[in-house]
Order: structure tokens, then C-alpha cells, then sequence
């Protein structure tokens, strides 16, 4: 369960101006990242089609009582007031349903989609300030200082293991962001704040996914973490 108390002491940092950011390769409505901006009861209602799901299995309404973690972050704060959100997970907020595939770490069939809504355009259409980015090559060219806010996507599932963005023979692969990519365009965002200061939550989760599936040849992720967080924290100035 996603504790209220977690999104309310958001709260409290936004009250206070500080600007703030999410940076995880998991969907960005996984459990940690929407810890920090969702209200619900279950941590996989993701998308509305997992409220579709939930009052399948419930044999009761779901929907006209609580929102979607995907519809949360776009329309209700304080996800609509983080300034940079990078992850995975885009065919939840997408009209689409996706092809379902199969989560290896979770052990389950996985898809998503945000009931005909596009919540990509929804946020983008709010501002021109607002940026959308799915690629590396999207994300390195953002300029942060014409962007107010900035939701990266860049994939419709978990962002990808280290060594599967290394396998550059699959087009998919081969822009696909690092967490130091990511990390470091949301501190260039975030660093703007020279005021009141920022928080940042950068989340390697597919570090835990490899522990859950006992993939020992992924566990390489574990020793860049450490490598990527000192490369981002080397734009803060001291």
C-alpha cells in the first residue's frame, strides 16, 4: 500500500517552494515513485484498466471512488506540481492498450492503458513550458532554462537492464536512456531553483527487479548505480 502520509510530507516540501523531481527506471507509477505523489489503497492501480481489473475481482466500484496513479501524477497534486518526472511506463497514460507481455519480475501478464484519455497531451497541452521527451536524444536536447516542466517516458513498460541497452542491434535499444542521463537533465532542471533549493528521488529499481528474478548476470547494475549517482551529483555546486 502507498502511505498517505508520503505524498503529504510532498506536500510539505512543495509548500515550502523547493522544486522537485523523479527519476527512476521503473514505470514512473511503480510503488516508489508514486509513493511520492499517489493516494490509493493498492499499489497496482497503475492504470484504469487496473481499476477495471480490481472491480472485476472486487465485484464492486472502484473507479468512482479513487483515480489511477498515472491520472494522479497528471491532474492532482502534487504530482501536477513535480517539475521532472523520467521513467518508464508511458501506456499508462496513453488511449491505447497496449500488447500484454509478460513481467518476468513480477511473475504475471502486464498492460495498461488510461481509459481513451491521452494524459501525455493533456500535460502537454497545459503549458507551453511543458515538455515531453520518449527518446535519449529528446531528452539531451531539452533546454532546461525555456523548460518549466518536464515528463519523460521512455518506454511503455520498465526502463531496460544496462546490458540490454548495450545490445545496440535491437532499434529499440539504441536510445534509450541511462539513469545518469536522466539524472543529471533533472538536476539541470531542478538547479534552477537557486531560491528555496530542490529534492530529487532517483530510484535504480531494476536493481531490485534483478534480485526478485535472481538474474545474477543483471546484477552489473548494482555497481554502476554508484557510478551514475556521483556523475549527477557532480552538477550541484557546493
Amino acid at each position: 500500500m502507498i502511505l498517505i502520509r508520503a505524498s503529504r510530507y510532498l506536500y510539505c516540501i512543495l509548500s515550502h517552494l523547493q522544486d522537485t523531481g523523479i527519476v527512476t527506471t521503473t514505470r514512473i507509477t511503480h510503488a516508489t515513485p508514486a509513493a511520492m505523489y499517489a493516494h490509493t489503497a493498492e499499489r497496482d492501480w497503475e492504470c484504469f484498466l487496473d481499476l477495471q481489473r480490481a472491480e472485476e475481482d472486487l465485484s464492486e466500484s472502484v473507479a468512482n471512488k479513487t483515480h489511477e496513479i498515472a491520472w494522479q501524477l497528471i491532474n492532482e497534486a502534487p504530482g501536477k506540481n513535480l517539475k521532472v518526472m523520467l521513467g518508464g511506463g508511458k501506456s499508462a497514460f496513453k488511449p491505447k492498450v497496449p500488447e500484454e507481455r509478460f513481467d518476468y519480475d513480477s511473475g504475471y501478464a502486464w498492460n495498461c492503458s488510461s481509459q481513451g484519455r491521452n494524459f501525455i497531451d493533456e500535460f502537454t497541452n497545459a503549458s507551453s513550458q511543458n515538455q515531453f521527451v520518449e527518446t535519449m536524444s529528446e531528452l539531451m536536447a531539452i533546454d532546461a532554462d525555456q523548460t518549466d516542466r518536464l515528463l519523460g517516458l521512455f518506454n511503455d513498460y520498465h526502463l531496460l537492464y544496462d546490458h540490454e541497452r548495450a545490445e545496440k542491434s535491437i532499434p529499440e535499444y539504441q536510445d534509450s536512456p541511462s539513469l545518469a542521463n536522466m539524472t543529471r537533465k533533472a538536476i539541470e532542471m531542478l538547479k534552477k531553483n537557486t531560491e528555496h533549493g530542490f529534492v530529487l528521488l532517483v530510484e535504480g529499481g531494476r536493481i531490485d527487479h534483478a534480485h526478485h528474478g535472481t538474474y545474477a548476470n543483471r546484477y552489473n547494475s548494482i555497481f554502476r548505480f554508484h557510478k551514475k549517482i556521483r556523475s549527477g551529483f557532480s552538477l550541484v555546486e557546493h
